[in-house]
């Protein structure tokens, strides 16, 4: 007989369970067929990042502190843009394409909600920053090419114009970019 309130409490608990999650779809908004999603107002495209060290997972600001070996995990939001590049230009002045996953393949994202990359990494031992930048358009037409030509001429500009300079795009493109500053 001891168990017995046991078991009722935990009856009980997985009853309630079951009836949120039957109700639950009901209560969220719907949107009539045929309208375009919208972002919710001031939500801008942007991306956030994530630091893994030592058993713990940080949200970082632009312009955080990181070190060599930090393991990082990029993700964007979209804000109802359909096509996205993200790319990154470090210290030494290298261009990593990070999304989509080869320059041939079409730069699709998910419009809606925060989207992590695949894959985490490693920050390696180039000096001064590592500098993110998400390119969003809204036609197919966005083209990971240019972007990353973009990335190696602002590259070539120099490390000042590389750590605080937009990428050259033409305007309809919008762009983000999250910086990380390294310590060494």
């Amino acid at each position: 007989m001891a168990h017995r309130p046991a078991a009722f409490f935990l009856e009980a608990v997985l009853l309630c369970l079951a009836l949120v999650a039957l109700v639950e779809p009901w209560r969220r908004p719907t949107q009539p067929r045929g309208v375009a999603s919208r972002p919710a107002r001031g939500l801008v495209p942007h991306l956030e990042i994530d630091r893994s060290r030592a058993q713990s997972v940080v949200r970082l600001d632009s312009g955080a502190q990181v070190d060599r070996g930090d393991v990082v995990q990029v993700s964007y939001v979209a804000a109802g843009n359909h096509f996205g590049v993200v790319v990154s230009l470090d210290g030494r002045g290298g261009v990593t394409l990070h999304h989509p996953g080869a320059v041939h393949e079409v730069p699709r994202v998910h419009a809606r909600g925060e989207t992590p990359l695949p894959n985490a990494f490693e920050l390696d031992d180039a000096p001064g920053f590592e500098r993110f930048f998400f390119v969003t358009g809204a036609r197919v037409s966005l083209d990971p090419a240019s972007v990353l030509e973009a990335a190696h001429a602002l590259a070539a500009d120099g490390l000042v114009a590389a750590r605080d300079e937009p990428l050259p795009l033409p305007a309809e493109l919008g762009q983000s970019s999250f910086l990380l500053r390294k310590a060494r």
